[in-house]
């Protein structure tokens, strides 16, 4: 699956999503790019990540980390270990200044240099 960010900080999103990655609220692929729903809306992002099966978005102001897709290998954040089909805030640590997804981790690193795995 693939993200891309427009000029205004709205997330889009294309490809597999059976597992929730894409955020739109299915599990269903789509052919053309959709934007991710839920908490994001409105909500203008600086960055995206996306791992095998799921999808992460920092946010231009506060730097609040969102994820979505799988969660079955506690990838998502979230203390669930289902899948997620619309972004959820990881909260408790936030602002964070980037984030990588790996095929089942996400890593965030805060300003002053903290990596959380």
């Amino acid at each position: 699956h693939t993200l891309v960010l427009s000029e205004k900080g709205a997330v889009f999103a294309f490809g597999a999503g059976e597992e929730g990655q894409l955020g739109d609220g299915k599990t269903r692929s789509q052919l053309l790019p959709i934007q991710v729903l839920g908490l994001l809306q409105g909500t203008p992002v600086k960055a995206l990540s996306v791992g095998s099966l799921h999808s992460a978005a920092l946010t231009q102001v506060g730097g609040r980390l969102f994820t979505w897709g799988s969660g079955e290998c506690g990838q998502l954040g979230s203390g669930r270990a289902n899948y997620q089909v619309e972004p959820v805030e990881v909260e408790g640590v936030a602002p964070f200044a980037s984030v990588s997804c790996g095929p089942y981790q996400t890593a965030v690193v805060t300003h002053d240099g903290t990596v959380y795995m």
